[in-house]
């Protein structure tokens, strides 16, 4: 699967809801109230649509980066157990 990071600008969007709906919980991760990690073996565009931030029901303005195997960085224990759990 391919990790995505999803970045909106209104923290009041219902991105993470419509995420959880369409995703497994398991293959999202919630950084911030802005930031969002999911895991899918769908493409950036279809995770842009299912955000809000792309698409016919396009509701918040923000970017969707795939992101590769390498990465560096401070964060919590639990988000670099997270994105290791697609390398097992």
């Amino acid at each position: 699967m391919n990790a995505f990071a999803v970045m909106i600008q209104d923290p009041e969007a219902p991105t993470y809801d419509r995420l959880n709906q369409k995703y497994d919980p398991a293959n999202v991760y919630r950084v911030n109230k802005m930031t969002f990690l999911v895991r899918t073996k769908q493409l950036a565009e279809d995770v842009s649509v299912v955000a809000g931030i792309k698409g016919d029901e396009r509701f918040v303005s923000g970017v969707v980066f795939k992101l590769n195997r390498y990465y560096a960085g401070y964060a919590s224990r639990s988000l670099w157990e997270w994105l290791q759990e697609d390398e097992k």
